[in-house]
Parts: structure tokens; sequence; C-alpha cells
């Protein structure tokens, strides 16, 4: 009931292995959706960890239920305006948007078990929607990673009333703006510039 009622208590991630749910309570009023990457202030803010097993976790999230009217799901190739699209969500007053958050990067992965995670993501999507008191958003704004795109079927089974938005950028100029932040070290940059 705690996790359910205090808005500063956020799903962070899963340990497949335990089955377990890991939330974290951030400090004071920080709001971790106005960060630039949702778990990134999950994890700079964190005070206490609350670890749940995963049938509290899915009895919670069946509780919690859609509380959110429509999920809108923004997949991309990266580098191409997506932190931005969602950002710009995250400032309409009927909607609560997250910019990866990091459950679903982990339900990517190639050990996860694909049997089990259509219900993973119906528990997680509605366990992310943990608006702030006195805030009653009716769309829950979700922005993935760019390889989360293999999550796109099993995500309109767990959440059929989401929408789902695809942004991609011209290859060159994902590969220049890719190479300019993450400045791989050796790689001539000379042509970036041209």
């Amino acid at each position: 009931a705690s996790v359910l009622a205090n808005p500063r208590v956020t799903l962070y991630c899963l340990d497949l292995q335990k089955r377990e749910a890991i939330f974290l309570q951030a400090d004071s009023d920080i709001r971790l959706e106005d960060r630039p990457f949702y778990y990134q202030g999950q994890f700079e803010h964190a005070q206490r960890a609350i670890v749940l097993s995963f049938e509290k976790f899915h009895a919670l999230a069946e509780a919690r239920g859609d509380a959110f009217e429509r999920a809108v799901l923004i997949h991309s190739v990266g580098r191409c305006g997506s932190t931005l699209l969602s950002k710009m969500f995250g400032n309409l007053e009927k909607c609560l948007s997250l910019s990866e958050p990091d459950v679903y990067t982990q339900l990517t992965l190639p050990t996860t078990d694909h049997s089990n995670r259509v219900p993973l993501l119906r528990s997680t999507t509605r366990m992310y929607y943990q608006p702030r008191d006195g805030e009653r958003p009716t769309h829950l704004v979700l922005k993935f990673r760019s390889f989360c795109v293999e999550l796109a079927a099993a995500m309109q089974q767990a959440t059929p009333s989401a929408k789902s938005l695809f942004l991609y950028r011209d290859v060159d100029r994902v590969v220049r703006s890719g190479m300019r932040v993450f400045r791989y070290r050796g790689a001539p940059l000379w042509w970036l510039d041209s």
C-alpha cells in the first residue's frame, strides 16, 4: 500500500533471476520526470530501496489497473528528437511523460523469459503511472531507448489502449549526431563537419 500511495516511490528495475521488482524512494520533492532520463534521476536521488516479489508486484499492478486513459509509446532510431518530444508531452497538463524508464530496456535482453514478458510489461506500465499528489494526468507517455522497438508487439498486447509513435531521421545525420555526442576515441571526426 505504501508503494501505491507514495508518489516518491517509483519502479526502478527488475531482478529477473530472483523474480523481484525493485522500487526506489526519491529524496524531497524532486520531479523525476523532469530529468533528461528517468532512470538517471531515480539513481541520483534514491534514498531507499523497496524490494517486492513478482507475485506482490503483479498483485499491486492488478489492484491499480490502468489508471490512465491511454498510453502513448514513443519508439525511435535514436538521435532524432525523441527526448525533446517526450519533454514536450511532459509540458501538457494531462500527460505524465517518462523518458527512458529502464525496466523496458531490461526486458529486451536476450536472457529475458519471453513467455513471461507480456505480464511483466503490463504490470510495469501500470506501476510507472505514479503521478504526484494533486495531479491526475489522463495519458502516460513512455519514451524508450532505440532498441526497445522490439517490444512494440508485446507492448500492444500488454497495453491495448496504447498508441505508438515511431520517430526516425536520415541515417547520415543519426550517425553524425551519435559520433558527436559519444565522441568515439580514435574515430576520424574530421568528416563530421564536412
